[in-house]
């Protein structure tokens, strides 16, 4: 009976151990699936991701404003603006993603482009932004006092005195917890982002992700103008006044949650790590991107995997004790 044992535990604990390095690289492939970069493009709705704990690179980028096509030329619509930035998720979470479109073109003004963003929700005071970035103000031209009237790009910082989503000629752009303005003779304005992010629509739509609509009114000096991006404060529209001046939209402004809170060791669900880099030259729908860090922890494949390491490790302990006292 001891030497039946002796003859088949080699080969049981070969089993034991080939199982175990299978169970491995079952384990890492999985790992390898739940760390793949995600690309979020535009829909026209706002989309929900459930995001692992780990470390990641967050993307986002707003959208163009609309531009004008015309007898003299293309106007340019405003770029949206654009941020990266690292971030560690202490826990499983519901992220909100809405990524803005650009507006339509108009024949003589147009619509403000959306902003994108990326948000949560957990407890109070309820929804948290990560990234918000604005998008581009609409481009217009006006026949009696300056035939192009480009689009302000979208600004990085959260605050400008142009981007407040002020209706003067085209709609305001919207800001995250306020609509933008809509002037009475003019663009309708889009809607806060906290809101969903609708865009104006009145005669030039704006583009989704709070959009302020485009207005050519055809009358000296009336309210004509691209509408402003959407963004942290949606971007103020282009307007003519009555002196005959006019003024381009501006874009919408961003904002970058750069708190510290989740650090600590009662912290919140987000830590925020830094690497911010931000840029402004987009002219097309805004995208959102999430990208692991290397050597981002996923708490359940890597204890699974540190299982298998375990059970390879027992395997071939044991293969060797075989050999040695076969060899004795």
């Amino acid at each position: 009976m001891l030497h039946l044992r002796r003859r088949f535990q080699p080969t049981i604990i070969r089993i034991v151990a080939s199982t175990a390095l299978a169970c491995l690289g079952s384990v890492a492939f999985v790992s390898a699936s739940r760390a793949a970069t995600v690309t979020f493009n535009y829909t026209g709705a706002d989309v929900s991701y459930v995001i692992d704990p780990g470390t990641y690179k967050i993307t986002v980028y707003g959208a163009r404003g609309g531009g004008t096509t015309n007898d003299r030329g293309l106007t340019d619509g405003g770029s949206g603006a654009g941020v990266a930035a690292i971030y560690r998720i202490g826990q499983t979470l519901d992220l909100r993603i809405g990524v803005g479109g650009a507006a339509p073109t108009s024949e003589s003004a147009s619509g403000g482009g959306g902003a994108s963003f990326v948000d949560f929700e957990i407890g109070d005071p309820g929804l948290t932004v990560l990234l918000l970035v604005g998008g581009g103000g609409g481009g217009a031209y006006d026949n009696d006092v300056e035939p192009k009237i480009p689009g302000g790009d979208g600004k990085l910082p959260p605050t400008d005195p142009g981007a407040n989503g002020k209706g003067l000629g085209g709609g305001g752009g919207g800001g995250y917890s306020t609509d933008g303005q809509t002037f009475p003779l003019g663009g309708q304005g889009g809607t806060s982002l906290a809101s969903g992010g609708a865009p104006g629509q009145q005669q030039s739509p704006g583009g989704f992700g709070g959009g302020g609509a485009g207005f050519f009114s055809n009358q000296i000096n009336g309210p004509n103008g691209g509408g402003g991006g959407g963004g942290y404060n949606g971007g103020d529209s282009g307007f003519g006044d009555n002196t005959g001046d006019f003024f381009g939209s501006q874009g919408g402004t961003s904002f970058v949650n750069e708190s510290p809170d989740g650090c600590g060791p009662d912290g919140g669900p987000v830590c925020f790590i830094g690497g911010v880099a931000a840029a402004v030259g987009e002219r097309g729908n805004g995208f959102v991107t999430i990208e692991p860090v290397s050597g981002s922890p996923v708490p359940e494949p890597s204890t699974w995997a540190m299982m298998a390491v375990g059970f390879a490790g027992l395997g071939f302990a044991a293969i060797r004790r075989g050999a040695i006292r076969a060899h004795a």
